[in-house]
């Protein structure tokens, strides 16, 4: 998730910046619900996901 963080965070912005529209304080409100509520969530899963699958990989090494 790391790596592919930064590359995915630069292709969601450049393609919220083009469905956004609007100009002034209401593209800023839009751009920022419409992140907030798919793009974070998204983020949040594959974070802990993958913390998780790193936590057993270790606990799987430390029994052996």
């Amino acid at each position: 998730m790391n790596f592919g963080y930064g590359f995915i965070s630069h292709l969601w912005y450049n393609a919220l910046d083009r469905m956004v529209t609007a100009t002034g304080v209401s593209r800023v409100v839009k751009k920022m619900l419409i992140d907030q509520f798919l793009f974070t969530p998204c983020c949040q899963i594959l974070f802990y996901s993958g913390n998780s699958i790193m936590e057993v990989m270790i606990a799987l090494r430390v029994e052996r």
